[in-house]
């Protein structure tokens, strides 16, 4: 089935005073999951409080050593379930006033809005693409986009999304998400690109292009490259290895950094890790 795209309905999901924050996460199994979707907000409120688990402290600590923020997001009823307790840096709030709704007086914390809106635009065109057991296994990227805080900082993104619930109507239900920084990978330019992959299949997005490409943003030799440049080999043992000049190297290594928006070779490795396009058994 085709999901239907409204654009007041996206407009209306991103004004910040329709989410609520709920302070305490809940843990993550079987039982909690079980008639979650029935029960009033109070009972979610309250089931969250009673369940800060292990496996919740361990990744709260895994957040801070990745530097990485990660929540659950339940897309139905535009509700953040729970976050590791970094997402309060990030967005500079103050730890004891955070279990409240946000006010209409909250600043955005998008510098241009209008990436969220494609983001949600894109992904709903996946997902009538998709079958249903495609779309539980699919991971989105959203790399390059800005945010601020309240102290007026400013961030560069890289926001992931890994469906872990699906309806039998093809909506996404609940998405496991992460958030970090890396303004220090990438270069001045202004832009961001996008990726979907789900069982093989791969698409993406580029604000350069604004066209939704049903191939991955990286060629398989632009990948082959970098994952050599990876694995410690210089420009010349790359050409070596692959029979082609030392100025092809360059030339594709400046390609894929173009696209990806990368500030170096390094960056451009840590970038292809971090959203799947390369994968330590590539």
């Amino acid at each position: 089935m085709r999901l239907q795209c409204n654009w007041d309905d996206f407009a209306d999901a991103f004004t910040p005073k329709k989410y609520r924050m709920i302070e305490t996460p809940p843990n993550l199994d079987t039982n909690f999951f079980s008639g979650f979707a029935t029960r009033s907000p109070d009972e979610r409120l309250s089931l969250a409080r009673k369940n800060r688990s292990a496996e919740f402290i361990l990744l709260n600590e895994i957040s801070v050593l990745n530097k990485c923020v990660y929540f659950l997001s339940d897309f139905e009823n535009r509700e953040y379930l729970f976050y590791t307790d970094n997402f309060n840096n990030l967005k500079g709030f103050n730890p004891k006033t955070i279990n409240v709704e946000w006010g209409s007086d909250y600043p955005p914390l998008l510098t241009d809005r209008s990436s969220a809106l494609r983001y949600i635009s894109l992904l709903s065109k996946i997902i009538a693409r998709l079958s249903l057991t495609e779309l539980s296994e699919l991971q989105c990227i959203c790399c390059g986009y800005y945010i601020h805080d309240r102290a007026d900082l400013n961030f560069r993104c890289l926001y992931s999304s890994g469906s872990i619930f699906i309806t039998d109507q093809s909506k996404l239900k609940l998405s496991f998400d992460g958030l970090s920084n890396v303004m220090s990978l990438m270069t001045s330019e202004i832009g961001y690109w996008i990726r979907f992959s789900a069982a093989g299949k791969v698409f993406h997005w580029h604000s350069r292009t604004n066209k939704l490409v049903e191939k991955d943003i990286l060629s398989l030799r632009e990948k082959e490259i970098a994952n050599l440049w990876r694995l410690g080999f210089s420009i010349p043992e790359i050409a070596a290895k692959l029979y082609i000049s030392n100025f092809t190297v360059k030339n594709q290594l400046a390609n894929a950094r173009g696209k990806l928006l990368a500030r170096d070779n390094t960056a451009l490795v840590q970038l292809c890790l971090r959203t799947g396009i390369l994968s330590s058994d590539f």
